[in-house]
């Protein structure tokens, strides 16, 4: 037996918390507690798979929240995004083009979070903000599998209820994840014995998942916000430092 399994299924659970709870996260801690343990490449590739079937299974289960008008936006943007992503993959700086990326969030989060109030953000999307957040979200999708910040700095803006929100997001990570799985699998990510370990966390994924839904109902809609805001400048530190 692997005497790494446990933490490996203990870390899925807190990312499956996580992300059932705030409508992200998963990669960020998965990643964050495999590196310790585990080749990056392999560890990306049961992170890719265990983040896949978990977002399915969120976006199924909030599928009546999901705001389709914001989504017909911001999509095929997105999906542009993701496959220009996937062609620029060799030109780009993975640790500059990280670090910018956690610089802006930096900022955009400070922004709502103490330059406006939390439900500050505006029902409608302008096409311009849709097309920009889009098109950055498929391209860090497409080239690092990284494009949750943008998304969720712009979609959480709105005024949308909680289950709104990450049910938009997960139906839009679950296209664009999906998109991106054959550049997993020519990274040699996706192997029989990356899925035999995603098969084994699975269960794992399940109980955070059911939690993270769980608990983020005793969360009101302006504390929802700042919880999420806090995670992503978090998210955003982290990035910069670690990019």
């Amino acid at each position: 037996m692997d005497p790494t399994l446990p933490a490996v299924c203990a870390i899925f659970l807190v990312a499956a918390f996580v992300q059932a709870a705030l409508g992200f996260g998963f990669a960020l801690v998965a990643m964050s507690g495999l590196a310790l343990t585990h080749d990056v490449m392999q560890a990306a590739g049961v992170v890719n798979i265990a983040g896949s079937l978990q977002i399915i299974a969120m976006s199924v289960a909030l599928r009546h929240a999901i705001v389709w008008p914001y989504v017909r936006r911001v999509l095929p943007w997105a999906v542009l995004g993701v496959l220009a992503g996937v062609w620029i993959l060799a030109a780009l700086d993975h640790a500059v083009a990280v670090r910018l990326l956690g610089a802006s969030i930096v900022g955009i989060v400070a922004w709502n979070l103490f330059g406006r109030t939390a439900d500050g953000g505006r029902e409608s999307t302008s096409r311009a903000s849709a097309a920009a957040t889009g098109l950055a979200s498929g391209v860090l999708t497409g080239a690092f599998n990284q494009g949750g910040p943008p998304l969720i700095a712009h979609l959480y803006r709105r005024p949308y209820a909680p289950e709104a929100l990450k049910g938009t997001a997960q139906f839009i990570f679950l296209v664009t994840g999906l998109l991106r799985l054959p550049v997993a699998a020519a990274h040699g990510q996706l192997t029989t014995a990356t899925w035999w370990r995603a098969a084994i966390a699975l269960p794992f994924v399940a109980v955070g998942m059911f939690a993270g839904l769980h608990a983020a109902r005793r969360l009101d809609a302006d504390r929802f916000r700042r919880v999420s805001w806090t995670a992503l400048l978090l998210l955003g530190v982290y990035l910069v430092l670690h990019g």
